[in-house]
């Protein structure tokens, strides 16, 4: 699997199962401070949120 693929869905909606499979698919994530802002801005409940929640 791409080691990226959870920064990548940051902005998809969010969804446990899918949350779960990412998680469990790697052992390690890497993730950078950089992200754009309007995922945070946006209304919907996406992956970015749930990992900074």
């Amino acid at each position: 699997m791409n080691p990226h693929v959870l920064l990548f869905s940051f902005s998809k909606p969010y969804n446990e199962k899918i949350y779960q499979h990412i998680l469990n698919s790697s052992f390690i994530h890497k993730l950078t401070y950089k992200y754009k802002k309007e995922i945070l801005d946006s209304s919907e409940y996406n992956f970015l949120k749930h990992l900074l929640n």
